[in-house]
C-alpha cells in the first residue's frame, strides 16, 4: 500500500508540475522571465536567504531544541536544499511576481549544485554520499522542460496557448490538492510519531523563513510573497535522495525529512491561498 501511495505521489507531483510549467510558459515569454534576472540586488538577497541564511537558522533551531541526532540530520538536509518547485505553483495561488519566481527556482535549483555539498560537508558527519542528479533531474524535467514547451506552444499559437493557460491553472491547483492528500494519507502517521521530536523545529523554522523571504523581498508585495513562498518551500526529493544514498537502514533520518517536508508544503501553500484571496494582485515592479 505504502509503495503504490509513493508510486501515486511521484506522478502526481510530476503532473501538477508539468501543468503548472506548461501554464505558466504559454502565459510568459522567455524575455519577460529573463528580464527578471537584471534585479541583481534582489537576487542577491534572495540567493543569500535561501542558501545561507535558512541553512544556518535549521542548524540553530535543531542546537536550541535539542533534536537527536538522526532526526537533525534529517531536519538539516532538507534546510540546506533550497527551492522546492512547488513554489512556484504556491506563487501563482498567492498571485505573486511569476516570472520572478520562475527565474528565482531556476537560480536555486541551479545554485544547490554547489552549495548543497558545502553545506553537507559542513554540518552532517563525514562520509554522507551527495548524488546530485536529483537536483538537476528536478530542474531539467520539473521545471525547464515544462516552461519550454509552453513557450513554444505560445509562439506558434498564441490564441490556442491562451486557451489552454485558462485551463491550466485550476487544472494544476486541483493536482497539487492530490498531492497534498496523497502526502498525508501515506505519512500522517509517521509524522505524528515524531512531530513531538521535530515539530516544533519544523514549524519555527517553516514559518521564519516565510517571514525572513517577506522582509527580504521587496520592493512590492507580488516579489515579497514570490520570494516568500519560494523560501518556505524546501525541495525535499533531494533530500530524500541524500537519505537514502547515505542512511539506508536509518528510517529515522528519511521520517524527519517527511515531517520537515510537510511543514515546508502545507503551511506556504495555505498561506498563499489566503494571499490569493485577501489581496488583490498588483504590477510587478522592476526596481531593486
Amino acid at each position: 500500500m505504502d509503495r503504490s501511495l509513493d508510486q501515486l505521489y511521484q506522478v502526481a507531483l510530476a503532473l501538477t508540475l508539468w501543468i503548472t510549467g506548461l501554464g505558466l510558459g504559454m502565459s510568459f515569454g522567455p524575455g519577460q522571465i529573463l528580464r527578471t534576472l537584471r534585479r541583481g540586488g534582489l537576487f542577491a538577497r534572495a540567493t543569500v536567504l535561501d542558501v545561507v541564511i535558512v541553512p544556518l537558522l535549521v542548524w540553530g533551531l535543531v542546537q536550541a531544541f535539542s533534536i537527536p541526532d538522526h532526526y537533525a540530520t534529517g531536519l538539516l538536509l532538507v534546510g540546506v536544499a533550497s527551492a522546492g518547485p512547488l513554489g512556484i505553483k504556491a506563487a501563482q495561488l498567492a498571485r505573486a511576481d511569476l516570472p520572478y519566481a520562475i527565474a528565482l527556482v531556476v537560480v536555486l535549483e541551479a545554485a544547490n549544485v554547489v552549495a548543497i555539498p558545502v553545506w553537507v560537508a559542513l554540518l552532517l558527519p563525514p562520509g554522507v554520499q551527495v548524488p546530485m542528479w536529483p537536483v538537476v533531474r528536478t530542474l531539467l524535467l520539473l521545471v525547464l522542460a515544462p516552461l519550454a514547451v509552453g513557450m513554444a506552444v505560445r509562439a506558434r499559437r498564441p490564441p490556442t496557448a491562451a486557451r489552454l493557460a485558462q485551463l491550466a491553472a485550476p487544472l494544476s491547483t486541483v493536482g497539487l490538492l492530490v498531492v497534498i492528500a496523497i502526502v498525508l494519507a501515506r505519512y500522517a502517521r509517521i509524522v505524528l510519531d515524531v512531530f513531538v521530536a521535530v515539530g516544533p523545529a519544523a514549524l519555527t523554522a517553516v514559518l521564519l523563513a516565510l517571514l525572513l523571504g517577506w522582509l527580504l523581498g521587496g520592493p512590492g508585495r507580488p516579489t515579497r510573497a514570490a520570494t516568500s513562498l519560494v523560501t518556505g518551500v524546501r525541495a525535499n526529493g533531494p533530500a530524500l535522495a541524500i537519505a537514502q544514498a547515505s542512511f539506508p537502514s536509518l528510517a529515522a533520518v528519511s521520517v524527519a525529512i517527511v515531517a520537515f517536508g510537510m511543514f515546508s508544503v502545507l503551511l506556504p501553500v495555505s498561506f498563499a491561498i489566503v494571499a490569493g484571496r485577501t489581496v488583490e494582485p498588483e504590477r510587478p515592479s522592476t526596481t531593486v
